[in-house]
């Protein structure tokens, strides 16, 4: 089916100065954000979402989260 055809992958969001501390989880559908979330499944912030939205429009991928 095309469901199954789209590739996944898990993508982490960091502080550049904090590499080593997972900030965000990431699942990426083909060009969709399609999921996103903190540690213990806490939501993002607004500032974690904001910077989500810039990245997304730079590389052309739609966040749909």
């Amino acid at each position: 089916s095309a469901a199954s055809d789209v590739y996944k992958r898990q993508l982490f969001l960091r502080y550049r100065d904090i590499p080593e501390e997972s900030l965000v989880t990431l699942q990426l559908s083909g060009k969709q954000i399609c999921q996103a979330q903190g540690m213990n499944r806490r939501p993002l912030t607004t500032q974690e979402y904001r910077f989500l939205k810039q990245w997304g429009r730079e590389k052309e991928i739609e966040i749909a989260v």
